[in-house]
């Protein structure tokens, strides 16, 4: 995953990914953003359900799968001529 999200081919962008998926990874199952949404019962109920680590990995895959879905060739896409338009 980390590779596909940072961009084939592309070491500071598998870098850069790594950090990025376990800092979410970590954010949401430790919970910290329970007190950011409290003004809102669902939200704060729906993000209080995620606050465990089996779950935050669920939640993490489906943001990255969001995520190629805008931008399939990743953070750091390949330019030049190698690659195929």
């Amino acid at each position: 995953m980390v590779v596909v999200v940072g961009g084939v081919g592309k070491l500071v962008g598998s870098i850069v990914a790594a950090m990025a998926i376990g800092t979410v990874q970590y954010v949401i199952s430790s919970n910290a953003l329970g007190p950011l949404v409290s003004f809102s019962p669902f939200l704060k109920d729906f993000f209080d359900f995620f606050a465990t680590a089996s779950m935050a990995k669920v939640m993490v895959f489906a943001l990255i799968i969001v995520f190629l879905q805008f931008r399939p060739a990743g953070l750091f896409p390949q330019k030049g001529r190698t690659v195929d338009a």
